[in-house]
């Protein structure tokens, strides 16, 4: 695969995500709608923190996100076990904005590097890249449900 077809379509992803979630109001941002476990802005914090770790374990770069990223956002958490204030939507917003540049430059020209151990099994950043695509649209579509359920859309 020619690499820009892939950050071309990671961008292409973040950015339908993005406006997805941009008229979301206020009093819907933090709402668990009925037969789910999450709300709007775990699914976006999740989608923030896995990309994130993956940047980290493929390139090992800083990662450019708080600790506290994983106490909110990793599988298996959900706002009702949450001690504190997470991130704000503002913040995991700009955060979804710098990911996919960050990609595209720490990844240029390394799509064929052998990737470490990872719980998706991909063998190179190209394959992990990849799945981190197809993870990102689940939650867009469960973005989309929640929205739906909410009356947003």
């Amino acid at each position: 695969m020619r690499e820009n077809v892939l950050f071309d379509a990671l961008a292409r992803g973040r950015e339908q995500l993005l406006k997805q979630v941009g008229d979301c109001p206020l009093d819907k941002r933090y709402v668990v709608p009925t037969g789910f476990n999450n709300n709007i802005l775990w699914q976006l914090g999740h989608i923030v923190t896995e990309t994130d770790g993956l940047i980290t374990r493929l390139s090992g770069e800083n990662q450019t996100l708080s600790a506290e990223y994983k106490a909110f956002f990793v599988n298996g958490t959900k706002p009702s076990e949450w001690n504190g204030e997470p991130p704000s939507w503002n913040e995991i917003l700009s955060q979804l904005k710098a990911q996919i540049p960050l990609i595209r430059r720490v990844f240029t020209g390394k799509l064929d590097t052998r990737s470490k151990d990872n719980p998706s099994k991909g063998e190179t950043v190209e394959e992990l890249l990849l799945f981190n695509l197809f993870h990102e649209y689940l939650h867009v579509g469960n973005i989309g449900a929640m929205l739906k359920v909410l009356g947003v859309k």
